[in-house]
């Protein structure tokens, strides 16, 4: 494959005020099989005119012409495609993947040629054995000594197969063993008909080539001339420019990931924390509308409670009421209780008689929601000649235990105890007085204060039992009677729902911004340290896209892996939660693939400011000594 490179007037200026003219009119071709040495000062232009030739630079003026084809009229989309074909390198700084094994820093050329995994890891290992260090293929590149990096360097050169090699300073920072090393190893490459291009400082380097240039001031001021090639040109690279098989991305993505273990576990666990909170305050919410929902059913959102002057004719008697009540759709009981005024109530001849109210119950016990002490049996109903009587009553009376059925006057009438109430959520006032029956001997309703219904419902029936109920009561003048009904459940449940949402949303909003901010940092932070990497693999033929799915399914891998250490977490919250609260547990399975789509999302949100820089990299800046 003839790559025969030559320049025609080129130039290359820096900046604008002032400007920097690294390159000023160079004429240069080179023959492909070449073994050329440039030599010069520092700063006479010698690294700019080898990252001209190496498409890692393009010149302000000028051609260039690669193989016969003019350099201009390649897209900058082409370029990394035409790099992969045409060109290896080997960089004074080495440039291979410090948290990765040598093997794969050799490989990486090949990745983006589509070269199946078995022949590029083949070609890495006969690469390394030829440049003397096989048996550190599977050493991570941060603890190889600069010599063992150098040497991984050419071996990438190598099994990259490229026709052209472009070496800057590669002894520059290497003892004298070393440096006679990899001066083999680029012999080497040039005996296969590569062309080698060195640019070095060192007169005895530059001896061993075939052709030595001068460089100063941006100018050519020596040229050897022209050699002739020693071999004839090397075959085509294997495969094909530009073309990364998707699995072969997915494992250099997984190895990037896994041998950055310290940061990617603080990224992973940054989005594990926000989808955490998300998928904890989403299922306790769940679980909390259920208990809502059993406590409303609980408490008095099942009660209606209605109140009057007298029973009429109009009205009826109590047990009529009762029957009324009763008959209603949704009333699970009903009972109606006349207040009468204060009457004496004595409990022995031998002590003084007390002022206590008076109450005449008709109907379900269980309609006025009292805690009841029965002596046995729990009673449903009051039969005639029975009574209730409030503990603080009972207390003041000290009437004896209820066994022995303990009997008090009523106004002189004899009642028998049967239970005594210790609680009267619905009406306070009952526990320091007496409840009896309608039937009983004594009559007060001569002496009423005021009558009030108390109603039982189903669920969710409370609101339409207060509607009919008075028309059921008093038909004629329903408004007269003073009904109370419990806010509606639904509307309350709602209301509180509501809020309780709000604030989870907010709180996981406000933890799902803190992850995409804390990977927005960490990603920005990861391309700034991987800048060399990153122009090493431009360099190598990556174009901008290969550079952006790389980085955003890394973020995608940490953020799909932070969603399901996540799931885990919150899972692990709901559970602790609703098991010392007593709850009933409630988790929505779709909840949790909706959580590890969101931390896939995290991921990439926050990946893509640092994608954005990364694709704006240039490959000559990247790799310049120090980057």
């Amino acid at each position: 494959m003839m790559r025969e490179v030559k320049l025609s007037r080129v130039s290359r200026v820096y900046g604008t005020s002032p400007t920097v003219i690294a390159l000023d009119g160079i004429e240069l071709t080179i023959g492909q099989g070449e073994f050329v040495a440039i030599q010069g000062e520092s700063g006479g232009g010698k690294s700019t005119l080898l990252n001209i030739l190496g498409l890692l630079d393009t010149p302000t003026g000028g051609d260039y012409f690669l193989g016969g084809q003019a350099v201009s009229d390649v897209s900058a989309g082409q370029l990394p495609l035409t790099r992969s074909d045409s060109f290896a390198y080997v960089f004074q700084a080495f440039h291979i993947l410090e948290q990765r094994p040598a093997v794969e820093s050799v490989e990486l050329s090949m990745l983006y040629r589509g070269i199946s995994t078995q022949v590029r890891r083949d070609r890495a290992l006969d690469a390394l054995t030829q440049v003397g260090i096989d048996h550190l293929a599977y050493t991570v590149g941060r603890n190889l000594s600069g010599g063992q990096r150098q040497r991984v360097a050419v071996a990438r050169a190598l099994a990259s197969r490229a026709p052209v090699l472009l070496a800057d300073e590669p002894t520059g920072n290497l003892d004298s063993r070393n440096t006679q090393a990899v001066m083999e190893c680029l012999e080497r490459v040039h005996r296969t008909g590569a062309t080698v291009v060195l640019v070095t400082h060192s007169q005895e380097l530059a001896a061993r080539a075939d052709r030595r240039i001068q460089v100063a001031d941006g100018k050519i001021v020596a040229d050897s001339g022209q050699s002739s090639p020693v071999a004839p040109p090397p075959p085509a690279p294997d495969g094909e420019a530009g073309r990364v098989r998707l699995r072969h991305a997915l494992a250099d993505v997984w190895a990037n990931v896994t041998s950055r273990i310290g940061r990617t576990s603080g990224l992973v666990a940054a989005v594990a924390v926000a989808i955490a909170l998300a998928v904890a305050t989403s299922g306790l919410a769940f679980s909390a509308q259920a208990q809502v929902s059993d406590t409303f059913n609980a408490a008095e959102s099942t009660d209606v409670f209605m109140q009057w002057d007298e029973l009429t004719g109009d009205t009826g008697t109590a047990e009529s009421i009762v029957q009324r009540l009763a008959a209603l759709n949704g009333v699970t009981a009903a009972g109606v209780v006349s207040h009468h005024d204060a009457r004496t109530v004595s409990a022995s001849p031998v002590r003084p008689p007390l002022m206590a109210p008076v109450l005449t119950y008709e109907g379900q016990l269980e309609a006025a929601r009292l805690g009841v002490e029965w002596p046995a049996a729990p009673r449903k109903t009051l039969g005639d000649g029975e009574a209730l009587v409030g503990r603080n009553l009972a207390d003041q009376l000290q009437l004896p235990t209820l066994p022995t059925t303990p009997v008090i006057e009523v106004d002189g009438a004899p009642l028998s105890v049967v239970g005594i109430i210790d609680t009267s959520p619905r009406a306070p006032e009952w526990l320091g007085g007496v409840v009896t029956t309608t039937t009983s001997e004594i009559r007060f309703a001569d002496r009423t204060i005021s009558v009030t219904a108390l109603v039982t419902t189903a669920t969710g029936a409370a609101n339409q039992v207060s509607r009919e109920a008075p028309l059921a009561i008093d038909p004629f003048a329903p408004d007269r009677l003073v009904v109370k009904q419990p806010t509606d459940p639904n509307s309350l449940r709602a209301t509180i729902e509501g809020s309780v949402q709000a604030s989870l949303i907010v709180l996981t909003v406000v933890a799902m911004l803190g992850s995409i901010a804390s990977v927005t940092l960490a990603t920005l932070a990861a391309v700034a340290e991987r800048r060399g990497e990153i122009g090493l693999r431009r360099a190598l033929g990556a174009r901008r896209r290969d550079i952006w799915s790389m980085l955003t399914l890394e973020a995608t891998a940490i953020g799909v892996s932070g969603g399901m250490i996540g799931v885990l977490l919150g899972l692990g919250a709901i559970l602790a939660v609703t098991i010392a609260r007593h709850w009933t547990p409630i988790f929505d399975a779709r909840l949790g693939l909706a959580a590890i789509f969101a931390g896939a999302l995290i991921g990439i949100v926050g990946a893509l400011a640092g994608a954005m820089r990364a694709v704006r990299i240039a490959p000559s800046e990247a790799l310049r000594p120090g980057n």
